[in-house]
């Protein structure tokens, strides 16, 4: 009887690669649909400097100079773990957060969220569910 526990490993080596990847590349997919809504959410209406406030479909302040969507962005995925991999998606502008949670020079209590329902979308959607079967799949051979 011979010892085959060399070719088991190495397989098994293998295949944990192949899924790690699929997560990786899953997860930079879903944080990029995040960040593509969160664009289209903030981007919603554009006008020029000076005019008066219009309001969005949404009833929120609109887009002026397009700084807020341009500094949305989705960092490249993290690993913390086997097949486990986080990415952050935000925007690095100073009124970002209040939008988001109110404050600020926002009335009490008004807020005019865009991350949330940007990542809502994707997850409610069943996109990420798709994304991330898609990429299993494929590294299963399937």
């Amino acid at each position: 009887m011979s010892d085959n526990r060399s070719q088991v490993f190495a397989a098994l080596n293998a295949w944990q690669r192949r899924m790690d990847k699929a997560a990786q590349m899953a997860t930079k997919q879903i944080s990029n649909e995040v960040e593509r809504n969160a664009r289209k959410i903030v981007g919603e209406i554009v006008h020029p400097r000076g005019t008066p406030h219009v309001p969005t479909a949404s009833g929120g302040p609109n887009t002026v100079t397009g700084n807020l969507g341009r500094n949305i962005l989705a960092a490249l995925p993290r690993r913390e773990g086997f097949g486990t991999y986080v990415a952050i998606v935000g925007a690095n502008t100073i009124y970002a957060r209040q939008l988001e949670e109110g404050g600020g020079n926002w009335p009490a209590g008004v807020k005019y969220p865009f991350m949330r329902p940007a990542r809502n979308e994707v997850v409610e959607s069943g996109k990420a569910r798709i994304i991330l079967t898609g990429y299993v799949r494929a590294a299963m051979g399937g």
